[in-house]
């Protein structure tokens, strides 16, 4: 496993390392679609918002390029996110929660 450099970009919301590994993706019938990479890590959501910057090797090739899955860490409740590009997406939720993500794709 590898590290990337995150940095953050909303007021007080606090994010840890992001770890990223490379990987294999198929379709459902063992066809190899491409070489990609997976990037996990968490944030706490500052004023329910939060805004999580994938540099160097953590950034995907573009905004369609990549999905990810969320889990919150503090209670059970949902969180909402938009691609914006394939180095930046962001979270709505609620304030103060801590969520964590693992996205993968090209």
């Amino acid at each position: 496993m590898t590290i990337g450099q995150v940095v953050k970009t909303d007021e007080g919301a606090k994010q840890s390392s992001v770890h990223t590994e490379r990987s294999v993706l198929y379709d459902p019938d063992g066809k190899v679609l491409a070489l990609g990479h997976e990037v996990m890590g968490e944030i706490a959501l500052s004023d329910g918002l939060g805004t999580v910057n994938l540099l160097r090797y953590a950034a995907f090739r573009k905004k369609d390029s990549y999905v990810c899955t969320f889990g919150n860490n503090t209670a059970t409740r949902p969180v909402a996110y938009t691609r914006v590009s394939g180095s930046r997406f962001t979270l709505k939720g609620t304030e103060g929660d801590v969520i964590s993500f693992h996205c993968w794709g090209e």
